[in-house]
């Protein structure tokens, strides 16, 4: 497992919840704002319900903090382990998961956004095998797009 420096502190002196955006099986996602300098940022809010958990958690959390200068993976900032829940602090991708953007437009896409979606994967796959990690759940739900064009590789859990 990969170390990094996880916080004890309360959460909520340094950051506002806005909104709920998402649940999913293991946490829920929400938009808050950092109290030092107002940027909009994603909480993953996780509850693990074992040790394993907890630890697959945490090697996720470490991967992205390895990671985070490379723009082809989405960023962590920090990660609180607080009241036995981790607050997982990451970067907003607003547009989110690439899987409805494709399945609300049926048809051809544009040979250019296929190419671009395809070379930020493979930019942040080689950047990650570059150091000896794979990502093991490459799928269109772990590509995350944001409103000015970003795309970015998500979703470590899976990864060794």
């Amino acid at each position: 497992m990969i170390k990094f420096d996880l916080k004890r502190d309360d959460p909520s002196k340094y950051y506002d919840i806005i909104e709920r955006i998402g649940v999913g099986g293991f946490a829920k996602v929400f938009k808050v704002k950092r109290k030092s300098d107002g940027v909009i940022c994603a909480l993953k809010f996780v509850e693990p319900k074992s040790e394993a958990e907890r630890e697959s958690i945490f090697n996720e959390v470490g991967i992205m903090l390895l990671c985070k200068e490379n723009d082809a993976i989405l960023r962590c900032f920090e990660c609180f382990d607080f009241k036995q829940r981790l607050w997982i602090f990451l970067e907003m991708m607003d547009g989110g998961a690439l899987t409805p953007m494709l399945e609300e437009k049926s048809g051809n896409y544009p040979e250019e956004f296929c190419k671009f979606i395809c070379l930020r994967t493979l930019q942040g796959l080689k950047y990650l095998h570059d150091r000896h990690i794979l990502h093991r759940d490459i799928k269109s739900d772990n590509i995350l797009v944001s409103s000015e064009g970003s795309i970015k590789l998500a979703d470590f859990g899976y990864a060794t």
